[in-house]
């Protein structure tokens, strides 16, 4: 059988993407009254990193970015992207 087969089992997950956005210089351009450059794009946080503090533990850390949170759905037998949509951090 050829083509998309429909109906199968589908695979969800969501992925970070990070803003093509300087944002130092984008609040200086908001603070002189023009509009944000990406106007849909907000902070959002991933799970943690493990890093060594300056004591020499390890312990986890928050990782920040100024983005989006996509939402991509899959099809599992073929590989095929089926649908992205893109959401603001939350």
């Amino acid at each position: 059988m050829r083509g998309v087969k429909f109906g199968q089992l589908q695979v969800v997950d969501r992925v970070h993407l990070v803003a093509d956005v300087n944002w130092g210089k984008d609040k200086q351009r908001q603070r002189g009254g023009k509009p944000p450059r990406d106007k849909g794009a907000t902070w959002g946080a991933k799970g943690g990193k493990v890093v060594v503090g300056r004591d020499g533990k390890r312990h986890k850390e928050r990782q920040y970015f100024y983005g989006y949170k996509d939402q991509v759905s899959l099809n599992a037998s073929t590989g095929l992207v089926a649908s992205v949509i893109p959401r603001p951090c939350q």
